[in-house]
């Protein structure tokens, strides 16, 4: 056979193929229908509706109705409905169209195949939607696609007229309740966090106030500088704890869980899962505990499930980082960082090593620095202000204790920086072969730290030549 003939035969193949696939079917479709043009199936805009109904074809039914507080699941489950979930619904519901009307009611009728063809014996989504105070809903159901994929039998059960219909609801058909479930443990947003109290079993609580010039403050550990970046942060992450899977837990987890958070709201802010008889009507408490996997004897992370809860919410399997976040004890909170002068606003600098004064330093109007009135000769003001820089860049790597006052001859390096109209503070470095260690002391406050093992170079001070260049011992 000649090539020629050959790719003849190859065309005409295919070319049948087609006209039985995109002509022929839908031909039989075609010859029944109504007007080409689409059209909305729901007549009513959904924001309106009130209650839906989805009955799918394997048998679960969702029963979904607003709330003044938003949607609610009531069947099979009874939840807070998810307010994206919801949108997506609402708005595929908006967006369905009517092709075309394929067959009515008698035309069906006398089919001997019924509606099997079409997969509406057993119709993959049902829906029912009411408006509010209306028993009677519009319905429709949802059943195989067309040959050419692009449209879905669809079924209107009161008239028994089938239609071609647009894909938007589809999705549904796969999703099941919990795909319509507010997995937030709260609904509200950390802005609207006025007050929050953190417990970690075995550690003192954390308590913060919101301060509305600071952000937060301390209203536990008020000696303490607060780290407000990584507070603000925290508190943030309040807010996103969400299940992964709710479930059911044994109780006893929950009687002494590992970590509570308790939470106030501003005036007027409530959660969506709020009703009047709740006892923190303005709050949420959360609790977040965990318990070793089956047939796991080593204690590491992974061996855990991490569960969660809140006082309003069902109990729920959470992502591990949940509790790492909030289990995370006092020195989480401490700020680490010692920026609180300028080189500009030092008036006075007393330097000593191992409680020998090195350099005892003041700095005039005009920024000259000078030791007992005379001028300094082996420190110039580039090596002060590089040494004042270095400690004000310092960045502990944690917190250790609140310290009685400070001894000066207990420090490899003790500085005393004083300022203007503001309290002298204090330095004091200890240097060990694997780390150091800073006490800071400001006024009736003095916080030990850890530095990594480089964090203070004594390097600017120390190797002058003369004694005589230290002014007097």
């Amino acid at each position: 056979m000649k090539l020629s003939s050959l790719l003849f035969l190859v065309v005409a193949a295919l070319g049948f193929g087609l006209y039985i696939h995109f002509s022929a079917i839908p031909k039989i479709e075609k010859s029944r229908s109504g007007d080409s043009d689409a059209e909305p199936f729901f007549q009513e805009d959904p924001r309106f509706y009130s209650r839906l109904e989805m009955t799918q074809s394997r048998g679960e039914q969702i029963v979904l109705e607003r709330a003044p507080q938003g949607w609610f699941l009531r069947e099979p489950i009874q939840d807070l409905g998810s307010q994206s979930a919801m949108d997506q619904l609402l708005q595929a519901v908006a967006d369905f169209r009517i092709k075309q009307k394929l067959l009515d009611a008698e035309a069906i009728e006398s089919r001997s195949s019924g509606l099997d063809d079409f997969g509406l014996e057993s119709p993959r989504l049902k829906i029912r939607a009411f408006l509010s105070g209306n028993l009677d809903a519009e319905e429709f159901w949802i059943g195989n696609r067309n040959p050419a994929g692009n449209f879905a039998f669809v079924l209107n059960p009161k008239t028994q007229n089938l239609y071609l219909g647009s894909l938007e609801l589809e999705f549904a058909a796969g999703f099941d309740a919990e795909d319509y479930r507010e997995t937030r443990l709260t609904t509200v947003s950390a802005e609207d966090f006025e007050e929050v109290r953190i417990q970690v079993k075995g550690q003192s609580e954390l308590r913060f106030v919101r301060d509305d010039l600071k952000g937060w403050r301390w209203s536990s550990h008020p000696e303490l500088p607060l780290d407000q970046d990584f507070v603000a942060n925290q508190i943030s992450r309040i807010a996103l704890i969400r299940a992964t899977e709710f479930r059911e837990v044994p109780k006893r987890l929950f009687d002494d869980p590992e970590i509570r958070i308790r939470v106030g709201f501003r005036e007027g802010v409530v959660d969506r899962r709020t009703d009047e008889s709740d006892p923190l009507f303005q709050g949420v408490e959360f609790s977040i505990t965990r318990q070793k996997r089956p047939g796991r004897r080593s204690s590491e992370p992974d061996d855990y499930e991490y569960f969660g809860k809140s006082d309003k919410s069902a109990p729920a399997s959470i992502a591990r980082f949940h509790y790492d976040n909030f289990s995370k004890g006092l020195g989480a909170y401490v700020k680490r960082s010692f920026d609180e002068f300028s080189e500009d606003q030092v008036l006075g600098l007393e330097v000593k090593n191992f409680g020998e004064r090195l350099w005892s330093l003041e700095r005039s109007e005009a920024g000259v620095w000078t030791q007992a009135g005379k001028e300094l000769e082996a420190l110039s003001t580039r090596d002060i202000l590089a040494g004042l820089r270095q400690l004000r860049n310092l960045t502990a790597e944690h917190f250790m204790s609140v310290e009685s006052s400070p001894v000066k001859e207990n420090y490899d390096w003790w500085f005393e920086i004083e300022r203007e109209s503001q309290p002298a503070m204090v330095y004091a470095i200890r240097i060990f072969p694997t780390h150091q260690e800073l006490l800071f002391a400001q006024e009736e406050r003095a916080l030990k730290f850890s530095l990594r093992e480089e964090a203070f170079d004594p390097s600017v001070w120390e190797n002058r030549d003369s004694k005589e260049s230290r002014g007097e011992n």
